[in-house]
């Protein structure tokens, strides 16, 4: 599936912070370890990023820009018809009294109090109907506002190395519009996310918990064996396993290894009781060695970027199309820029 940013650049160059490459065609690599000084902070961002990545950044930039100067412009309104109610519920009391109302900061007395009342109910009305299309108004706005740009924002700015334009992804068929499409392709990276939080606190096999069990012991017992060549060469005691431990107050103080100790004394009996332990706490069936959990991690890991890829598209395309989908806040920046880039843990 053809990106439509690709687009943008086919043909002659188009104008970049990148240099020209030979033959004048914009490099799909560039540097980002030099950000150009002088320029705006999201023009500098722009800048670390590749043509096609670089072009999309600036679009949801705009797009951010536009919603929340939108968004600004309405609460101000808000503010002042809120002011003008407070000033309008006033000439309304008033007026039932009998009192003069205000006009444009003028006090005006009404020679007929039953009729202007009723005018400012109506405007009072009038007010209160605006207030509510304006919340309507702000609420809608506020949805509008992508929950992922300031995830972009950090992502880029930590940026270090080479970035690349990613290459598009091919959507496979499906029966449904774009938006059951993009809720299909979400339950599936919910799914993935699933599998890759199990994956990751899956336990380890009984085999690698007894191993890491023997070796903790063995260790305990040698450095907490007493020195027995002293009493033998020089008729002393036997010099006792010590260990430090920083006191509360901060120094260092020596203490008996009394673990230690207890090791030297009982390994085989300390190692036989903790494997039992081991063989009644683990779930073969499940568990995975830190090689295995490398290689499933690092296999999800690729299928969901993969899948995040795929939503990218069909929201870039439904967006084409004139229907707006909301980008998720976790979504990937990686997917949403377009970009092969490091991940980030």
């Amino acid at each position: 599936m053809r990106s439509i940013w690709r687009g943008l650049f086919d043909g002659p160059a188009h104008a970049s912070t990148a240099a020209p490459a030979p033959g004048g065609m914009i490099p799909r690599t560039m540097s980002i370890d030099n950000v150009p000084r002088g320029a705006g902070h999201a023009d500098a961002l722009a800048a670390k990023l590749p043509p096609i990545a670089a072009a999309k950044f600036r679009v949801l930039r705009d797009r951010e820009a536009d919603l929340a100067a939108a968004a600004a412009a309405l609460a101000e309104r808000r503010m002042s018809l809120k002011n003008g109610r407070q000033i309008a519920l006033a000439n309304v009391e008033s007026a039932r009294n009998g009192g003069s109302t205000r006009r444009d900061g003028v006090s005006v007395s009404a020679s007929q109090p039953e009729r202007m009342v009723r005018h400012l109910e109506r405007e009072l009305g009038d007010i209160d109907a605006e207030l509510a299309a304006l919340a309507a108004r702000e609420q809608a706005t506020a949805a509008r506002r992508s929950p992922i740009w300031p995830a972009v924002i950090a992502y880029v700015r930590d940026l270090r190395g080479t970035v690349t334009d990613a290459e598009p992804v091919e959507l496979p068929a499906f029966k449904g519009n774009r938006q059951a499409h993009v809720d299909h392709v979400r339950n599936e990276i919910a799914t993935l996310v699933a599998d890759l939080h199990a994956t990751r606190s899956a336990p380890y096999p009984s085999r690698v918990a007894k191993a890491t069990v023997t070796r903790h012991i063995e260790a305990l017992a040698a450095a907490g064996a007493p020195n027995a060549l002293v009493t033998v060469e020089l008729n002393r005691p036997p010099a006792m396993p010590t260990t430090l431990v920083r006191s509360e107050s901060g120094p260092l103080l020596r203490l008996p290894d009394t673990a230690g100790l207890v090791a030297w004394l009982f390994r085989d009996a300390l190692i036989a009781r903790l494997h039992a332990e081991i063989d009644e706490l683990a779930d073969d069936e499940h568990a995975l060695d830190d090689q295995e959990r490398r290689a499933r991690e690092n296999e999800l890991l690729d299928a969901l970027m993969m899948a995040e890829r795929r939503e990218e598209t069909l929201i870039e395309l439904a967006g084409s199309e004139g229907l707006e989908i909301p980008r998720r806040a976790t979504a990937d920046v990686r997917a949403v820029l377009g970009i092969e880039a490091p991940r980030r843990e």
